[in-house]
């Protein structure tokens, strides 16, 4: 089974990547650290600010549900 990719998002979505390593929101590890692999991608502050945020939404979401039963 194939699957078809809408043109219009695939280059929207490199868009947004740009710009999310323009703004410093991640960056290639390698670019950081001279010895590590490629692959592997490293957060900036403002990724991390923003996985911190991720991560204390999904925890009072999971909490409020567990305490609904």
């Amino acid at each position: 089974m194939q699957v078809r990719q809408d043109k219009g998002v695939s280059r929207k979505f490199e868009e947004l990547i740009k710009l999310a390593l323009e703004r410093g929101f991640f960056a290639s590890a390698s670019e950081i650290y001279s010895d590590a692999p490629a692959g592997f991608w490293d957060y900036g502050p403002l990724g991390a600010a923003m996985k911190r945020k991720f991560i204390e939404l999904w925890r009072r979401e999971l909490v409020g549900t567990a305490r609904g039963l």
